[in-house]
């Protein structure tokens, strides 16, 4: 059992506030925290329930805890909401939830290159993130500054500079084309893989469609059944993994606004 992880412990307020986080993914930890530290927070680390419970009562004042982030989709998670809701019910509750399928078999995941990295582009990365059998392996635009490429980066998913690299690249599987450039399609058919499957056109539109409203559907979905339930139980937000940093910094930011009002 790991000892939890702090910054400092419950003295005076650091930077823009304190977040108590509870996750037992070591990786997802260390980038949570990286990204809440570069923000400013100071972020509070534990594995376990228990833990979470110690780390609270071993602070001069868990009035300085400003958010709680806890994984629903485990039982150490609801056990925390429980517990936090119930004891310290001022302090917003963040829930991270929509973990990858561990049984999924990353050998039979579909390669694919998405070429355009504008909002469709970025709009089918954001999906393919949470599909374990989808595997991206590079992402190309010629704007380098397209919104699809910034995020691209965050996730730590190849960006290719030159379209034409990754059109040619052997290990796809399926390549994508957003562009809306009615010449790529031809670019494409003249210089991939004879093996390699294309979507473009009306079809990549379609798919991009389909995409939004999915996403329309998520959205739906989170404030339904058991999820509203938590919501009118005290829960403030709730955070899609992988999750990006420009997300969570500004979810926990307005739970700390939040809870600095409360204390008005």
């Amino acid at each position: 059992m790991t000892e939890p992880k702090t910054a400092a412990m419950f003295g005076s307020k650091p930077g823009n506030g304190r977040v108590l986080l509870i996750e037992d993914d070591p990786g997802i930890c260390a980038e949570m925290r990286t990204a809440l530290e570069t923000a400013g927070f100071d972020v509070l680390e534990a594995d376990t329930e228990d833990r979470a419970i110690d780390v609270v009562k071993e602070g001069e004042n868990p009035l300085l805890l400003d958010v709680v982030i806890t994984d629903i989709d485990k039982k150490l998670g609801v056990g925390s909401l429980n517990y936090f809701k119930s004891q310290f019910p001022h302090i917003p509750l963040i829930a991270l939830t929509g973990m990858v399928d561990d049984q999924a078999s990353g050998s039979s995941a579909i390669r694919i290159g998405i070429v355009g990295a504008g909002k469709g582009g970025r709009a089918l990365l954001d999906v393919f993130l949470h599909l374990p059998d989808a595997q991206v392996v590079g992402i190309t635009d010629k704007d380098p500054g397209a919104t699809g490429l910034q995020f691209a980066q965050e996730f730590e998913i190849p960006v290719v500079a030159e379209p034409m690299n990754l059109i040619r690249n052997e290990n796809v599987d399926l390549l994508i084309d957003v562009t809306g450039d009615p010449a790529m399609g031809a670019r494409i058919a003249g210089n991939k893989h004879e093996r390699v499957e294309v979507l473009g056109g009306a079809a990549s539109k379609l798919l991009w469609l389909l995409i939004q409203r999915e996403r329309d559907m998520q959205s739906y979905v989170l404030r339904s059944e058991k999820l509203a339930g938590l919501i009118r139980d005290g829960v403030k937000d709730f955070l899609m993994k992988p999750i990006g940093k420009d997300r969570l910094v500004k979810a926990v930011s307005s739970a700390v606004a939040q809870h600095e009002l409360s204390r008005l």
